[in-house]
């Protein structure tokens, strides 16, 4: 790795870091402002199974300007009403749907495809293992800490389905956004869009 690209995921890391408390304050402060409605909940129950994938968006992120793409939060749903999630603090937790889902601008659920419902599950489940752990401030996937869309591409590794994924330069680090999980289904075959709000 480049001298740059060292240089890039430290001020990254540093940044994310000091705009935590920021950012921590923003979100309390614009708690009940967000788009999503009881109707996202309720078609997202209805709907939604192990191992499908959330991709979302929330404004006043303060993230927002290292994450390429629409979208800038991914989470994969291990249960009736039930997600996993990696977060600043405190890192990769599991969260409820209702509570998930009604801080959110706009959602997205994906399902994956080439893969099967066991498969799926079983990624499920496998993010459940990663709960407790830390959040990766460095982006790097690979290790003991996670980023958020890194839980779902390492609870997905052993099915195959994350090879379909090529790690992209995101401001140094080589990586995978929430936007690659919600373009995998513009006609790649990779994923099926099963429902989106709140997106114009």
């Amino acid at each position: 790795m480049g001298k740059m690209k060292k240089a890039l995921i430290k001020f990254r890391f540093w940044f994310l870091e000091f705009v935590d408390p920021v950012q921590r304050f923003i979100s309390w402060c614009s708690a009940g402002d967000c788009a999503a409605t009881a109707e996202w909940v309720r078609e997202i129950e209805m709907k939604g199974e192990p191992g499908d994938i959330f991709v979302c968006y929330q404004r006043w992120n303060l993230s927002n300007i290292f994450i390429p793409g629409f979208y800038n939060h991914a989470a994969i749903m291990t249960g009736p009403n039930q997600i996993v999630e990696a977060e600043p603090k405190p890192g990769v937790r599991e969260n409820d749907l209702i509570d998930f889902v009604m801080k959110k601008d706009a959602i997205a659920l994906i399902r994956p495809r080439r893969v099967t419902s066991q498969d799926r599950f079983n990624a499920s489940q496998k993010a459940l293992d990663f709960v407790g752990a830390k959040y990766d401030r460095t982006f790097v996937v690979g290790g003991k800490s996670f980023f958020c869309s890194e839980v779902v591409y390492e609870a997905y590794k052993k099915t195959g389905w994350s090879r379909h994924f090529t790690r992209r330069d995101t401001f140094g680090a080589l990586t995978v956004t929430p936007q690659d999980f919600r373009d995998a289904c513009n006609n790649t075959g990779k994923a099926e869009l099963i429902l989106e709000f709140g997106r114009k």
